[in-house]
């Protein structure tokens, strides 16, 4: 039986998916970025201390929130509504490439 929080975000999420349908801009995107391999985590801390810290200046960074799967070896994932976000957040190499940004489909 699922508990009641679990209950009332399904609710809220099925209400939004009526009003707004899933592919509105309610729904965030999280995309999958290339990162060193083994330094997974620590790159999501410092994205996270980034966050605190131009949120301490007076702005903030349009991303939701950041994770590392265990299981998944040189990519982490953040959510964000537009890719812009996650380029403007994202460390690029010092050759100045693009960093390798993957949508997610979720179905």
């Amino acid at each position: 039986m699922p508990s009641s929080h679990s209950a009332t975000v399904t609710a809220l999420v099925v209400a939004v998916d009526l009003q707004d349908g899933i592919g509105g801009s309610t729904f965030a995107t999280i995309w999958k970025v290339k990162c060193t391999v083994g330094r997974e985590r620590h790159s999501v801390f410092c994205l996270m201390q980034k966050y605190v810290d131009v949120e301490a200046l007076g702005t903030k960074l349009q991303i939701i929130s950041a994770f590392a799967v265990e299981h998944v070896k040189g990519f982490i994932y953040i959510e964000a509504e537009k890719q812009c976000d996650i380029n403007e957040v994202v460390f690029v190499d010092k050759a100045k490439r693009k960093a390798l940004v993957i949508t997610l489909e979720i179905c």
